[in-house]
């Protein structure tokens, strides 16, 4: 990667991404096959930072637009982590948005964006992102349905909003280019000392993928809170909003100390997609800690009692 600052304030960037892979592996009736493959993804960037800076607040706007090409192709390795590719704020500017090394996004594609910030001094903060996906040439971007589909288009819009450290709100989008959203996420989080209450609404195409014949729209509700330094307890419900019943609801507490952690859980929800009934969990599980030091088994004197 290679950034150019004009005079103007201009930011011309520049990216390149290779990759190479040869694989081998057996299919469900072990048949064997052998794929090879190299990739190279281009891409040219401009944007343009402008800040407006008071007295008590400041506010920065970043447009950006992107040219990004890959050659076209389509490979049909098996790889279950690019079904689970999804198209976020966090990687929205990516040359390659796929979490798998089987597939990667190719053909041609414009990408617009424009970023603002803003903060002030009595504690609020802000965040807006906007962004659209212009695809011209290309197999389907993704192996499963993160959204995306197959359309030549996409919106996707981003908003984190964080009132006084205690309240924070954050929301996206994404849909395609007759504004139909093709999935949505909300979630309000109240933090103030050791108490952290939380909402999240999300709702997502339906996904043969996974065995979703329908789309999904879901309410989470839960609670954290932090007895003291070593233990913590938090309660969850997921709601099916669309058939109106319990997904999941949960209960579980851990316990930390110097050398062990101890976590309790009692659940009840469905745990499959062909389960019929919700089942009941429950479990304990204890993990060892801070008996090893460069590999080697070392108990220190906070966990020998001395």
């Amino acid at each position: 990667r290679k950034d150019i600052i004009t005079k103007k304030g201009y930011i011309i960037g520049l990216k390149s991404l290779s990759s190479a892979k040869v694989s081998k592996y057996y299919n469900d009736t072990n048949y064997q096959a052998t794929l090879s493959k190299i990739n190279q993804t281009n891409g040219i960037e401009l944007s343009f930072p402008l800040v407006n800076r008071r007295e008590y607040s400041s506010t920065l706007y970043v447009p950006k637009l992107q040219l990004i090409y890959s050659a076209p192709h389509r490979f049909n390795e098996p790889n279950e982590d690019s079904f689970y590719s999804e198209i976020s704020l966090a990687n929205f500017s990516d040359l390659n948005r796929t979490y798998g090394m089987d597939r990667s996004e190719n053909g041609l594609r414009l990408q617009t964006s424009i970023k603002t910030s803003h903060k002030n001094s009595k504690g609020f903060e802000s965040e807006i992102f906007m962004g659209s996906i212009n695809r011209f040439n290309g197999s389907q971007q993704f192996s499963s349905k993160p959204g995306t589909t197959k359309n030549k288009s996409n919106l996707f819009g981003s908003i984190k909003l964080n009132i006084f450290n205690e309240i924070k709100i954050s929301g996206n989008v994404f849909s395609n280019t007759q504004f139909n959203p093709t999935k949505r996420e909300f979630q309000v989080n109240y933090m103030k000392n050791n108490l952290n209450i939380y909402s999240k609404y999300f709702q997502k195409d339906k996904d043969d993928l996974y065995g979703f014949a329908e789309n999904r729209s879901e309410l989470a509700i839960g609670t954290k809170y932090k007895f003291n330094r070593k233990t913590n307890s938090n309660v969850s419900l997921i709601y099916d909003l669309k058939n109106k019943e319990t997904v999941k609801s949960q209960f579980n507490s851990r316990y930390q100390h110097d050398c062990m952690a101890i976590d309790f859980y009692l659940s009840r929800g469905f745990y499959s997609v062909s389960s019929v009934k919700p089942g009941i969990s429950l479990g304990v599980k204890v993990e060892l800690t801070g008996l090893t030091k460069n590999n080697k088994i070392e108990t220190s004197q906070r966990c020998n009692g001395s």
